[in-house]
């Protein structure tokens, strides 16, 4: 568990300190993982003490995988967690076309990311993330992992924070 929440290369959003880690694994093009979103982003804005943490799990087709390589290569800019809403909030098809305005929009360098999207650094850590999920028993998205609770599917709001505050009363216990 701990490799998957403290492994210091991960796509990170909320408070990177905070001291309730919750993990999703997702797909781009997934689209109860677009619903799960919008209640990622209300718990970061009404939780100042919950970091997130993103695993792409491109299993939708050829285009998640395209699209989690151009997420992914925007850690080296530090604009993961800017673009990742960004693409989650985007209606639409995911193009070539679509993935640079995006990534201008947010103030990506675009040059620099489509040459990041390719390094071989960032297939391995597809390949990481798809082979962390399957330990996990992840056969869909999205997945959540909040504390030591594992959930398979979407979760709504109100079992995320009721789970979040579990976690702190059991830390809170030792």
């Amino acid at each position: 568990m701990a490799t998957i929440k403290d492994n210091k290369n991960l796509a990170i959003g909320g408070n990177p300190d905070g001291t309730i880690t919750m993990v999703e694994f997702f797909d781009f093009n997934c689209g109860y993982c677009k619903k799960a979103f919008d209640e990622i982003l209300s718990v970061i804005k009404d939780d100042k003490d919950v970091r997130v943490v993103f695993y792409d799990m491109p299993i939708l087709g050829p285009s998640s995988h395209e699209i989690s390589k151009w997420a992914l290569a925007s850690k080296k800019q530090d604009k993961y967690f800017e673009y990742h809403k960004a693409l989650m909030k985007h209606a639409g098809e995911k193009n070539e076309e679509t993935l640079k305005s995006i990534a201008k929009d947010v103030g990506l360098d675009v040059e620099k990311l489509m040459k990041d999207k390719d390094d071989p650094a960032i297939e391995a850590e597809i390949t990481t993330h798809l082979a962390k999920a399957q330990e996990l028993g992840f056969q869909g998205t999205p997945g959540f992992i909040i504390g030591q609770k594992v959930f398979r599917g979407y979760i709504p709001y109100d079992v995320i924070q009721s789970t979040i505050k579990e976690q702190r009363d059991a830390v809170a216990k030792k």
